[in-house]
């Protein structure tokens, strides 16, 4: 058998702290991916949002449009069967 020498124990100390941050690297490497992820989604969702807003209010706008279209309409057949009564 070999003896471990305070050189190769130090050796063996650096090779374990190497693995031991290149994991750590991997591993932030990794959550930074998926934070840069979710922060292109939460981008994409917003837009989303911002349009379907546009879009609601679109149709809110048409829609009271409509119904003050339909509010002439009728005031102007209650005038008109009032004048034929």
């Amino acid at each position: 058998m070999r003896e471990v020498s305070g050189k190769d124990i130090i050796a063996q100390d650096k090779d374990i702290e190497i693995e031991r941050l290149k994991t750590t690297c991997f591993n932030l490497n990794n959550k930074a991916a998926i934070a840069e992820d979710l922060r292109q989604e939460n981008e994409m969702l917003k837009k989303r949002l911002a349009e379907n807003e546009r879009a609601r209010n679109n149709l809110e706008s048409e829609n009271n449009s409509l119904r003050s279209d339909l509010s002439q309409a009728l005031e102007a057949k209650t005038a008109m069967s009032k004048d034929l009564d």
